[in-house]
């Protein structure tokens, strides 16, 4: 049993380094005073996060903070301060993994919380926003059945979700662990010579680890973007 747990205990603990994996932050000027800002940010929480938010307790050192709660699809925190007494100028602060800071970081654009100038291209172009597709459900849990990677190519395609550095991550963890657990379970988990045909228990159950990480973090995904849709938030085309 403990040789059948070691290999198991390694895919979660991949699972929760793909979670830590591209942290990032960003802050912003925003675009009303500190007790405003307040009302206007929970009015947009309100729109993309209803009931999946909370106002943190302990904001350290910020005038007020609020973070995601785990029935949220979305994972973040974001912070209001001020620069100074005598520079009373608003700062939020948005923290969380990469392509969600990013992705609330627009719609916070969108919704005029916070100021920005034109994006322009180092060619002098503008970029060109679109609205979202909508993605399945059903899809993205059959394609994460056959192979976690496909579910993550999938839930990337066409989403600010996931970065291509986090697309890249995920789809090398959940390769690279289908066929480590397929190796190791094969060989009945390092005892024996591998044998796919005698061992397939083995394989069938390990293999089923991080189909069940997967679906969740699918469904996750996939629930977070199709709230996107349709709220017709624009997003830029790559």
């Amino acid at each position: 049993m403990t040789h059948c747990l070691k290999p198991l205990i390694a895919v979660l603990l991949l699972a929760v380094a793909s979670n830590l994996h591209a942290e990032m932050n960003r802050a912003f000027e925003a675009s009303a005073p500190l007790e405003q800002l307040r009302g206007k940010l929970t009015g947009v929480l309100d729109k993309f996060d209803r009931e999946g938010y909370e106002l943190e307790a302990e904001s350290e050192g910020f005038a007020y903070a609020y973070y995601n709660l785990r029935t949220s699809p979305f994972t973040y925190r974001m912070y209001a301060t001020t620069v100074s007494e005598k520079q009373p100028v608003p700062i939020l602060r948005v923290e969380g993994r990469s392509g969600d800071v990013l992705t609330i970081s627009r719609i916070l654009q969108i919704e005029g919380i916070v100021r920005t100038e034109s994006p322009v291209l180092p060619n002098g172009e503008t970029i060109t926003f679109a609205p979202l597709e909508h993605k399945s459900h059903i899809l993205g849990q059959s394609l994460n059945f056959v192979a976690p990677w496909l579910g993550v190519l999938h839930s990337s395609y066409g989403s600010p979700r996931l970065t291509t550095g986090q697309t890249v991550f995920r789809f090398s963890m959940y390769f690279g662990a289908d066929a480590f657990l397929l190796w190791a379970a094969g060989r009945n988990w390092f005892r024996d010579r591998w044998n796919p045909g005698r061992y397939a228990g083995n394989i069938a159950l390990a293999l089923a680890v991080p189909r069940v990480i997967g679906a969740v973090q699918s469904a996750n995904l996939v629930r977070g973007h199709n709230r996107l849709v349709e709220l017709k938030y624009t997003f830029p085309i790559n």
